[in-house]
């Protein structure tokens, strides 16, 4: 049986690899910024352009189109959520808050660790705990790992499409968004770097609400567990469900100042949304089933937002 399942595995892994080969995750595509209030613009530290513009026309995994599940997008910038939420994130997220706590900032650092890095190694101790066989665990792995890597490309289709600005770049140009509710500080900085890529939706947001998603309908809504963090001076953070996971997420990218909470609320939406064309059970090649049912129209692609 182990040299059958041996022989298996050397065939199914260049299968794999051809199959993804050429699937857009290599291209090189240029990004124009737009202007304007709500416009994205480069933010400090750098780098001098910003990440992740190919993936939107990555080949999905399990989806027909990455544009099929696209977000609302970001509220205006007269709504009362951006008003609310711009000034929690000044409040909340900033380098020298006094607002914050000891606790919110470890959460806010704990969840800056590379997402690839993360969510690989806890996924990893996830499974392993719960006394799976082994094709369970795998099947298991791979709904994991596809609601990862189909999840963050779904999320950066929709902020290459609405192309909103970073807390630190609405919160330096508050005197120019259009509202007296807000307010100008020029020298703002988050308790964390900010990735270079639009702000709306969150990432961490979408990619949660996926991955979890799975937790939850595969294993469970009251599934306890743990993750940690290599990031200095965090701590092993103990969930007691997949929905605790993603609050906690939300509330770390208010608190590292990088995000406004409306858009983790509506990334994680965005997360669980595409895992409804996912079947509880059944292989992984079920998942390529059509869903065109559960699709709402497209929003046109779209540069800033103003109003």
């Amino acid at each position: 049986m182990r040299w059958s399942s041996v022989s298996v595995g050397n065939e199914a892994a260049p299968a794999v690899i051809n199959w993804r080969m050429n699937d857009g995750s290599n291209a090189v595509v240029p990004y124009t910024f737009g202007s304007g209030p709500g416009a994205y613009q480069l933010t400090p530290p750098g780098p001098p352009s910003p990440v992740g513009t190919q993936n939107p026309g990555v080949r999905p995994l399990a989806l027909q189109d990455l544009g099929q599940f696209r977000a609302y997008g970001p509220p205006g910038l007269r709504s009362e959520t951006y008003t609310r939420d711009c000034n929690e994130t000044m409040l909340m997220g900033a380098s020298n808050s006094t607002a914050r706590s000891a606790a919110q900032t470890e959460i806010g650092l704990l969840h800056t660790e590379s997402s690839n890095t993360f969510w690989s190694r806890n996924l990893r101790n996830f499974t392993a705990g719960l006394g799976l066989d082994l094709l369970d665990h795998a099947r298991l792995m791979a709904m994991l790992f596809m609601a990862l890597g189909d999840g963050g490309n779904v999320c950066f289709d929709s902020k290459y499409t609405y192309n909103f600005w970073r807390p630190v770049t609405a919160i330096r140009n508050g005197d120019a968004d259009g509202t007296s509710k807000t307010v100008q500080d020029a020298a703002w900085l988050p308790l964390a770097n900010t990735p270079p890529h639009p702000e709306y939706p969150a990432a961490h947001g979408c990619v949660a609400g996926a991955v979890t998603e799975v937790m939850r309908r595969e294993v469970g809504e009251k599934v306890a567990f743990t993750f940690n963090s290599t990031v200095p001076n965090t701590i092993v953070h103990q969930f007691a469900s997949p929905d605790e996971l993603v609050s906690e997420i939300i509330n770390a990218r208010v608190y590292g100042g990088m995000h406004f909470r409306n858009s983790g609320e509506h990334g994680a939406r965005l997360g669980r949304k595409l895992l409804q064309a996912l079947p509880s059970t059944g292989t992984i090649l079920a998942l390529k089933k059509p869903m065109s049912a559960l699709t709402a129209p497209r929003p046109a692609r779209r540069r800033s937002v103003t109003a």
